[in-house]
């Protein structure tokens, strides 16, 4: 569905670009766009018009390629909102963010809400810069639309280019045609393109994020880059061209009922790859890679016709050995082993119980339905009061103390007041009612997903 005023937000020109639907893109970005025309997504949007005819001749020349050279701009760009780099930290964050420049709150405090200091501390001395007092970490800070940072990167990227970024970083913020020209030649000169041709989204993320498409580390932000790669692609109008893959694949990123039963199967033979939620996400690429290290495939975190038979062979092996001490296993026993889903799934289950149980308990004694904790408890000492052997009536006294006494009664004491009643309030009871039904629902869930995945190792069966 599109957000509204999304169509009317991007430039005519964009509209005329037919290879790609771009008022769905705009309206798929998780940006509101009632003020796009004064903040930077629209000037990047009008970048991008300025720089489009440009882009065959620095390597972004197919529809795929483009698909994935935008959706690393998006997510370099947080989603287009962002020129250079926000370094504006509170010292907590600062200990959260950056833990071994800032390992406690005192030393984080003189850098406080100080983007220059930040980023002179922790660029300073790496990626090419001079140290703290150079002032270089913050004169080459993140920028532009492939959010480049560090003196060595400027100078690769000026010698791609062919702009003096070192002389001139802030080009990259100031000029977005020139921005997003400089990424296309990044991009198309480093022999990203033939990995976007072959719809390698991983190796693409690690060409921009490491510097080395083949990087055995993973990009920061990973699944989101190639989640957003599958997003643009599919906005696309001109035809993709095939992708030899020698069958079908799973990879990061990618959702359904393929990749849930993907996710049970490597559960069942003991590879953690999570709850089975159809995702394929971190979890679940380090179960493929530990699968295809331990079985003498090549580790590539992809799930190939290969390695797809490969788990099939090792989930009949696993049927085929069946031991009494699997198939008597219990959620402690795998937990033990190292599941970790089993104990994510348990400690899910327990907070949503407590929660349940607090919240209908509270939900019936805010209705009434039950005597609330003190009232019930001054009940309990006044009944053991009554009953308590202990205490002996005081004796009647004698008579000739009775006749001297007055013959005039005391008043009676007047009947206490009756307490005021208890007024509802209905809506903090609906509420607790909902706090309720979720949190036997999570409860359930869990206890289910659980006895599943005992079961699954029990009898070996894959889904």
């Amino acid at each position: 569905m599109m957000v509204w005023g999304a169509e009317r937000m991007i430039p005519s020109a964009l509209k005329a670009i037919d290879v790609l639907d771009f008022a769905g893109l705009v309206a798929a970005l998780p940006v509101k766009p009632a003020w796009w025309q004064l903040n930077n997504p629209a000037r990047y949007l009008n970048g991008f018009v300025k720089a489009y005819r440009q882009l065959p001749r620095r390597g972004v020349d197919n529809p795929l390629r483009l698909a994935h050279f935008l959706a690393q701009g998006i997510y370099e760009t947080n989603y287009l909102q962002a020129r250079g780099e926000n370094l504006n930290y509170s010292a907590q964050r600062l200990t959260e963010v950056f833990p071994r420049r800032f390992p406690t709150i005192e030393a984080a405090r003189p850098y406080a809400h100080d983007p220059e200091k930040i980023a002179n501390k922790i660029y300073g001395g790496r990626l090419g810069n001079g140290d703290e007092a150079s002032g270089d970490g913050y004169r080459y800070r993140g920028r532009g639309f492939f959010q480049l940072t560090g003196k060595d990167n400027y100078r690769r990227y000026s010698e791609l280019a062919g702009v003096n970024l070192v002389a001139d970083p802030d080009i990259l913020t100031r000029d977005l045609k020139t921005s997003i020209l400089v990424a296309a030649s990044y991009f198309g000169k480093t022999g990203l393109g033939e990995y976007a041709d072959r719809n390698d989204a991983s190796a693409v993320s690690r060409g921009v994020n490491r510097g080395d498409p083949q990087s055995p580390y993973m990009a920061h932000g990973e699944d989101k880059r190639v989640e957003w790669t599958k997003t643009v692609a599919g906005f696309l109008t001109a035809p993709v061209p095939a992708v030899a893959t020698g069958g079908d694949v799973l990879e990061l990123g990618d959702r359904g009922e393929a990749v849930r039963a993907l996710q049970e199967q490597l559960n069942a033979l003991g590879y953690a790859a999570g709850v089975a939620d159809g995702i394929f996400g971190r979890n679940t690429r380090r179960a493929v890679l530990a699968f295809q290290d331990e079985h003498g495939l090549e580790p590539t975190g992809v799930v190939n016709g290969e390695t797809a038979a490969a788990i099939e062979d090792a989930l009949l092996d696993a049927r085929g050995a069946r031991t009494p001490e699997r198939e008597a296993a219990t959620a402690r026993d795998l937990n033990n082993a190292g599941a970790s889903d089993i104990g994510q799934s348990q400690q899910a289950g327990a907070a949503g119980g407590l929660v349940g149980a607090a919240a209908a308990v509270g939900a019936a004694n805010e209705a009434g339905l039950i005597e609330s904790g003190a009232e019930l408890a001054g009940k309990v000492i006044e009944d053991a009061r009554e009953g308590d052997p202990g205490e002996t009536a005081a004796p009647a006294p004698d008579e000739t103390e009775a006749e001297t006494e007055t013959a005039t009664e005391a008043p009676a004491a007047p009947p206490p007041e009756a307490a005021p009643a208890h007024e509802v309030n209905w809506a903090t009871v609906m509420i607790l009612v909902g706090l309720a039904v979720v949190g036997i629902f999570i409860f359930m869930r869990a206890r289910s997903a659980v006895r599943t995945r005992v079961d699954s190792h029990r009898t070996g069966r894959g889904i």
